[in-house]
């Protein structure tokens, strides 16, 4: 088996965007991912866009984890 990558995305207020990353590491031919996502208390929809593609996550991913979390900036 080839060694697990770990594709790590920070978001805040990133909702118009989330589901364009998310479906670009989905679409990568490697097949040794794991997916952690950061939600940093984004004000927006972006956790619930992170939540619309979690079935699709968990189906492509070796190991998926979404965090969500009260903002902390960098």
């Amino acid at each position: 088996m080839k060694p697990l990558i770990s594709v790590i995305i920070p978001a805040y207020n990133h909702e118009k965007y989330i589901a364009q990353s998310i479906m670009s590491i989905i679409d990568q031919s490697y097949k040794n991912l794991e997916l952690i996502i950061i939600d940093d208390g984004s004000s927006d929809n972006t956790w619930k866009v992170i939540e619309s593609l979690k079935e699709q996550c968990l189906a492509r991913f070796t190991k998926v984890e979404f965090i969500t979390q009260k903002n902390q900036g960098i």
